[in-house]
């Protein structure tokens, strides 16, 4: 996306000094970036990333990997558990 013709991506995170670095290389490269801090586990936060996004500005697209590190190290001890190779390493 060309986010310097096309509107202003939106940065949202539980790590908010991570986020809002994210915002600021995105502003030392010429371009806006909204943030809010979010912890998609709780619904209330979930419903006020949808509210801004919303506001924001019509959206091209989305990216979501939420969980994601949780996911590999629940994989990891499963495989453990069952005697498998590291499912990461391999």
């Amino acid at each position: 996306m060309n986010w310097r013709r096309r509107g202003q991506p939106g940065v949202a995170d539980i790590n908010e000094p991570g986020a809002k670095d994210t915002a600021a290389q995105i502003a030392s490269a010429g371009g806006k970036a909204g943030f809010i801090r979010t912890d998609v586990s709780v619904e209330a936060d979930a419903e006020a990333l949808v509210t801004f996004a919303v506001n924001a500005s019509p959206a091209d697209g989305a990216f979501n990997n939420a969980g994601v590190e949780m996911a590999a190290r629940r994989s990891m001890n499963s495989a453990s558990k069952s005697g498998a190779s590291d499912p990461i390493s391999t």
